[in-house]
């Protein structure tokens, strides 16, 4: 089953985007876990902005992806923030690093991220802290540049690790039909650790691989990924 598209929010941004740039899953992993979170983060002074700043996540983030979404050519990826008057956004064009961080600037916790072409609508912060599944969005993104209904969706709902500030887990008041989801425990990471990271994604593997062998003997139709935390 080809994977078309993914939109992502939060760490489902990070990792969605790295899978669209053509990281394995492996690479993804190797990647996101090289160092403990405290590594990448810097106090902010203006700490009533958000207690750290995402300057080195920016740049990790610049050193493994290409510089726009344009450059992404094998997977329609788009990731969602919310700008600095709280309006929820789906990003897909323009400068991807700077777009994937600010959708994982979780508020209070993280400054807020400024985008590069965006500067009248941000500093940017996390698109979940509003809408975590963003389904609808998506939808109307596609609707607007095809006819015909939209493909199935997987959504891959990681239960929220930071309370109420990571967003709803609620999917009852999603209105579109037409997805399947896969639901993994919340992660444990903190600043300090990121748990036992390699069991996680075993298990959220082992269980996305079953949802989508589900799928493909109900109906051999084209998937629309999406990662959510």
């Amino acid at each position: 089953m080809r994977i078309k598209g993914i939109m992502g929010t939060s760490a489902g941004a990070i990792t969605g985007s790295l899978f669209s740039a053509g990281y394995s899953a492996e690479d993804i992993l190797r990647e996101t876990t090289r160092d403990p979170p405290w590594k990448l983060l810097r106090p902010n002074l203006f700490f009533w902005e958000g207690l750290f700043c995402l300057d080195a996540v920016v740049e990790r983030m610049r050193e493994l992806l290409p510089a726009t979404f344009e450059e992404l050519t094998e997977v329609d990826f788009a990731c969602a923030v919310l700008s600095s008057e709280g309006a929820y956004t789906v990003v897909d064009s323009g400068a991807l690093p700077e777009a994937v961080v600010a959708s994982a600037a979780i508020p209070f916790l993280f400054k807020k991220v400024e985008i590069p072409g965006r500067e009248d609508e941000g500093p940017f912060a996390d698109g979940g802290a509003r809408e975590r599944v963003g389904l609808a969005p998506w939808r109307e993104r596609v609707r607007a540049s095809r006819s015909g209904d939209p493909p199935l969706a997987l959504v891959h709902l990681i239960q929220r690790s930071f309370g109420p500030f990571s967003g709803n887990d609620d999917m009852s008041s999603v209105q579109e039909t037409h997805y399947s989801q896969v639901t993994s425990p919340k992660s444990g990471v903190t600043l300090l650790s990121l748990g036992d990271y390699e069991k996680q994604y075993e298990e959220a593997r082992a269980r996305t691989k079953a949802r989508i062998a589900d799928l493909g003997q109900q109906a051999p139709r084209r998937v629309k990924s999406k990662k959510k935390v």
